[in-house]
């Protein structure tokens, strides 16, 4: 799977810049609750904005940046959750709704998925859903990002004013 993983994120990386796309509503309550950790980032234009203002995102997302959502759910043991936890992101990005899946990798106990959304074939967000027995992770990403910039957000660790 780690191959599969670096696949997937390298391809992700090179999907950028992006510009605007249909929004995607990551209601992964019930995945959540069973969830033992959870990590969940949420930054919009202004909240980038400011961040940037006070320099917790020197060089690392642009101004431009119109959304960025990640989920990360750990589990305490295998079978906590299931693969309908995640039938309400799916359904957002079936048929007809201008997602196309692009990657779709499968092994024993892990799946990978990269959608990407595309107006005038340009290519304006991607949604990756990555799944492991005890980990679950989803990245919805809009707007003009270069891939170094994307790289760097998902491996920072920033906080802001009321987060852990």
């Amino acid at each position: 799977m780690k191959i599969a993983s670096c696949l997937v994120l390298t391809l992700a990386l090179l999907l950028a810049p992006m510009g605007y796309a249909q929004k995607i509503e990551l209601k992964l309550d019930g995945l959540a609750s069973k969830a033992s950790e959870k990590a969940e980032l949420d930054l919009d234009p202004s909240l980038i904005s400011k961040l940037m203002e006070g320099g917790k995102l020197a060089n690392v997302a642009p101004s431009s940046a119109k959304d960025v959502r990640i989920r990360n759910y750990k589990f305490a043991k295998e079978g906590e959750y299931s693969d309908k936890d995640l039938d309400s992101v799916r359904k957002q990005l079936a048929e007809g709704s201008g997602w196309s899946r692009i990657v779709n990798v499968k092994e024993k106990k892990e799946t990978v998925e990269l959608y990407v959304y595309k107006e005038a074939d340009q290519i304006r967000a991607f949604v990756l859903i990555a799944c492991q027995p005890l980990e679950v992770s989803v990245v919805y990403v809009a707007g003009e990002m270069t891939p170094e910039q994307l790289k760097a957000l998902v491996s920072s660790r920033i906080q802001y004013e009321g987060t852990p």
